[in-house]
């Protein structure tokens, strides 16, 4: 069965097949007959996912082997593609972002969940939408999973920050998944298995253009505020400082103590909360008491502090975090020692100081992550394209030539100039944006970065 590239390659017997195999591996003998099928666009501009996908929702006749009547089963399906935009995607393949993501639904979390579960009574199970379905070859991908709003789960708008509670249900999730990794990695030898988790070119996106932003939105921002001349100095000062310490967060090194699997682009859209509903009668995710991680595209191994910044920054305020990030973090590392001691791996020399000086020397990396998001969450973005719809012969043939052109300059695409130079590019309508100071709410974010950053001494050289 050929395996479809885009929404428009999607057949009925592309579904029938893709579910049976599912089905069988459950129920060997398993064979269905599609009664009703529904496919439609899953997201909009400006919801900010850079994957082509897709919702399907079918209801199929499944006969079980060994039962005289067939029986009626709906499916709710999410189908991701790899970005239509071909120099996107050949990106994406050089950085093996496909199949690190296909490889955690299909195999990563459930070996982790199988074993927290035989040594804690599945006290710490890792929550993800189930997988149904994979193919990752060369530059075709795709991925079919349960589409968990069907099950009443949802995102926190990406433009609204988290509260507490939803905070530390977060952070809860990161532990375990920490946690369970790190145990996993002592008994079995997780990059033995799993070789392509290593940070190797992740770190390059993750670090993508550092040098431009610094320069296109914190100086230039910083030198258009009044009575700011101070601080400008200090962030220009610093800013060979700042970069280089960002840089480190990927480096291999004896003062990396603890390293495990990180989810690697966790904020408000990769994160769902089972809806409960509020006091007004209302479903609301603010008070949910479920929660599941999406979007593992950039899951690597590192150390454990830069997902916790990642998050942090990109989908909570400065505000809550002066208020609560000694709560917030006293209560994360004590959930890891929990788990890794239930699981028969307790971590040696990693009291709660050691860990807050691995948190303080990411700080240089956390800030410019807060940056970086000021541009996804601009309104600029919002009406943004970034995965381009497309149909029929021209475009296949047009995308088709560009692919191949993708491939041969991709070790150029990855450059360090090459990469400033795209980054530039991206960040410029953001840019007008926060000069122009048309969007006070943008421009507060990243005021509010700057001066947390310059209260707890970053700019100090």
């Amino acid at each position: 069965m050929k395996v479809p590239a885009r929404n428009t390659d999607i057949t009925k017997d592309w579904v029938l097949f893709m579910l049976n195999e599912y089905e069988n591996r459950i129920n060997i003998g398993a064979k269905l007959t599609i009664k009703s099928l529904d496919i439609s666009k899953a997201t909009k501009p400006g919801d900010g996912y850079t994957g082509d996908l897709i919702k399907i929702d079918t209801t199929a006749a499944v006969h079980y082997d060994g039962e005289n009547n067939s029986k009626d089963k709906g499916y709710n399906l999410i189908v991701k593609f790899a970005n239509p935009d071909p120099v996107i995607s050949v990106m994406q393949t050089f950085m093996s972002v496909n199949i690190r993501e296909l490889t955690v639904y299909s195999d990563v979390i459930t070996e982790f969940n199988k074993f927290q579960a035989e040594q804690t009574n599945n006290e710490f199970p890792i929550r993800i939408p189930e997988y149904i379905y994979g193919e990752c070859i060369d530059d075709q991908f795709v991925l079919v999973m349960q589409n968990l709003k069907s099950c009443d789960f949802d995102t926190n708008c990406k433009l609204e920050p988290m509260n507490v509670h939803q905070t530390k249900m977060v952070l809860e999730q990161h532990a375990r998944l920490h946690a369970v990794s790190y145990a996993y990695d002592k008994k079995y030898g997780f990059l033995k298995k799993f070789p392509f988790y290593k940070t190797d070119n992740i770190k390059t996106i993750l670090n993508m253009g550092c040098n431009v932003l610094y320069d296109e939105l914190l100086i230039e921002y910083i030198g258009t505020l009044s009575g700011r001349e101070t601080l400008l100095k200090k962030v220009k000062e610093a800013k060979s400082t700042v970069l280089k310490n960002a840089y480190d967060a990927f480096e291999e090194g004896s003062h990396l103590n603890i390293k495990c699997l990180l989810h690697g682009d966790s904020w408000n859209n990769n994160i769902m909360f089972k809806q409960k509903i509020d006091e007004e009668g209302k479903a609301s995710v603010k008070n949910s008491d479920d929660i599941a991680l999406i979007d593992w595209q950039f899951t690597h191994w590192n150390t454990s502090v830069a997902d916790l910044y990642y998050f942090l920054f990109s989908s909570t305020t400065a505000e809550l975090r002066k208020d609560h990030l000694e709560e917030l973090l006293q209560y994360y590392h004590s959930m890891f020692i929990d788990v890794t001691t239930k699981l028969g791996s307790p971590v040696p020399f990693w009291t709660y100081k050691q860990f807050k000086n691995e948190y303080n020397r990411l700080a240089a990396y956390g800030f410019l992550r807060g940056i970086i998001f000021t541009g996804i969450l601009s309104d600029a973005a919002q009406d943004m394209k970034l995965a381009p719809d497309g149909s029929g012969d021209d475009y296949f043939i047009i995308k088709k030539m560009k692919t191949c052109l993708s491939k041969l300059i991709a070790p150029i695409l990855m450059k360090h100039f090459a990469l400033e130079a795209y980054t530039k590019k991206m960040i410029q309508p953001t840019k007008e944006e926060l000069l122009s100071g048309k969007t006070p709410r943008t421009n507060h974010r990243v005021l509010s970065l700057i001066l947390e950053a310059e209260e707890n001494g970053l700019f100090d050289i």
